[in-house]
């Protein structure tokens, strides 16, 4: 699945104003983020390698940010056809406009990148005689607002950056989280988060959430896990962030999601395990 296109990370707002964006200008980071899922037994490995090159200006920085590898290891049908829309950006800098903070205020040529990607999308749909999902999903991309395509592209790099979660103070609070896919952003898990600051400038925030959700979207979804009526799903979330304080950006995360689903006649297991590493300039 295009994972960066249907997911939204999971990002708490923090009151403070006060987060520190001091990243390296002008050399590339190196982002590499690989997800293991795995549904019913069935183990499917997605690997991507990005770089992103931070250059400071009058109003705050640009990132230009670079897909150089992606693509599963062994996808097929509808999943080739996500990750291919998503290589349809593969060596194409996508250049994002940031605040002082390192907050994300726009995309450029943010219509031409999305066409890009529902173009790919068709020709997918057609190399593997599915021409319905190439209507049911590269139309509404096109159609979508302006705001919402520079939501969508902006997933791309907004888990490189910590924003207000580095004015965390440390210690442990009760949470609320949108569930990850296949379940739908807007189901909550309540759960807790942890954060805890280290001599060397890092902070790191464990968030683990479980609970049980309405799964009527799953229903007829397409690419979801289930294309049926199913009864209420068993969700828990687990996710370590650890971010520089003194640049403003990630170091490393782990999420592991597990969702279990019964139809009332056969159980249903899904897990997304999604790690995430950056590597600064040399």
């Amino acid at each position: 699945m295009m994972r960066w296109l249907w997911m939204l990370p999971l990002t708490l707002l923090a009151s403070a104003a006060h987060a520190a964006f001091h990243p390296i200008q002008d050399r590339p980071y190196r982002y590499e983020s690989a997800e293991t899922r795995t549904v019913d037994g069935i183990e499917r490995r997605f690997h991507s390698t990005r770089t992103v090159v931070f250059h400071q200006t009058d109003h705050g920085f640009t990132a230009t940010v670079t897909l150089e590898s992606g693509g599963p290891q062994n996808a097929a049908d509808v999943a080739r056809m996500f990750t291919t829309a998503t290589d349809a950006l593969l060596n194409r800098p996508l250049r994002f406009t940031l605040g002082v903070d390192g907050s994300i205020e726009g995309v450029e040529d943010a219509d031409a990148a999305v066409a890009q990607i529902a173009t790919a999308i068709e020709q997918m749909a057609i190399g593997i005689h599915r021409p319905g999902v190439s209507t049911a999903l590269a139309a509404p991309l096109r159609a979508m607002p302006p705001e919402r395509k520079v939501a969508m592209l902006a997933s791309i790099v907004s888990p490189l950056l910590a924003g207000r979660l580095t004015d965390r103070a440390p210690g442990q609070v009760a949470v609320t989280l949108p569930s990850r896919p296949p379940l739908a952003p807007a189901m909550a898990l309540s759960g807790t988060e942890t954060v805890r600051r280290a001599a060397n400038g890092q902070i790191t925030i464990e968030t683990e959430a479980a609970g049980n959700v309405d799964a009527t979207p799953l229903a007829n979804a397409p690419g979801q896990i289930a294309a049926r009526a199913v009864s209420t799903p068993s969700v828990t979330t687990r996710s370590t962030r650890t971010f520089d304080t003194a640049s403003g950006l990630l170091v490393e995360s782990n999420d592991v999601s597990d969702v279990i689903v019964s139809d009332g006649h056969t159980v249903h297991r899904t897990r997304i395990v999604t790690a995430i590493t950056v590597i600064p300039p040399r």
